[in-house]
């Protein structure tokens, strides 16, 4: 019961971080597969209670979270950490293209999944994340890189938050 309450208070409060913009950092990155597919990837840190979120969704057209997703990272000092998160969104949207008399029917999807991160975390992405692997359904999502794209995001966001949470502990002492 105490886990359910607390996926749904962590839930209740990425959807206010996202859609307010009150406390949470986004970005977002597109990746275009070779079917011609674009995933949209958007990452966000929260900072709640002394504890971080990494709070990360993705717009593709037949990809989900599983139940309880992982996170596995590999950094350009060849560090492996694994994260272990929970889903907190799906979403699908149907909708039709009309081409000449045809209609052809779209589907796009929206996954949502919250990850705990701790100093550890942020000190081995701080150098670059050089592999990322998700759990999804029907197959994981997996990206390389060659230089760094997002860890040093997720690390100046991360920092922000915390800056920011310790400046609100502050002002109401």
């Amino acid at each position: 019961m105490k886990k359910f309450l607390l996926r749904h208070i962590i839930f209740l409060l990425a959807c206010f971080n996202f859609s307010s913009g009150a406390s949470a950092q986004t970005f977002t990155d597109s990746y275009k597969t070779i079917w011609g597919e674009t995933y949209k990837l958007t990452f966000g840190v929260s900072y709640i209670k002394y504890s971080g979120f990494l709070i990360v969704e993705i717009n593709s057209c037949g990809m989900s979270f599983k139940k309880e997703p992982k996170m596995k990272i590999i950094s350009f000092n060849n560090e492996y950490l694994e994260l272990d998160g929970f889903k907190t969104d799906d979403t699908k949207n149907n909708y039709g293209v009309i081409v000449g008399n045809i209609v052809y029917p779209v589907t796009k999807n929206s996954t949502m999944a919250i990850f705990p991160i701790n100093n550890n975390f942020i000190d081995l992405i701080k150098n670059g994340i050089s592999f990322l692997t998700l759990t999804m359904e029907p197959i994981n999502f997996e990206l390389s890189y060659k230089k760094d794209k997002i860890g040093k995001k997720i690390y100046k966001l991360y920092q922000k938050e915390q800056k920011k949470y310790a400046s609100i502990i502050k002002s109401n002492e």
